[in-house]
């Protein structure tokens, strides 16, 4: 869980588990409102920013 519970903690979690996630979230595989709304709009290059970002945090 993220600092506030209603969001998912993103921190440290593996690259290719967030990239899947991402381009489930932005084809419309997986749906969820704000997420998909978000991600519709993220290039491939965009993913792998966030994900790097993200994956590269450390679970501390």
């Amino acid at each position: 869980m993220g600092k506030a519970p209603s969001y998912p903690n993103l921190r440290g979690q593996k690259a290719a588990y967030l990239e899947t996630q991402l381009k489930a979230f932005r084809s419309g595989d997986r749906l969820a409102p704000n997420m998909s709304r978000m991600a519709r709009e993220l290039s491939d290059e965009d993913i792998e920013y966030i994900v790097k970002f993200y994956a590269g945090l450390g679970t501390e």
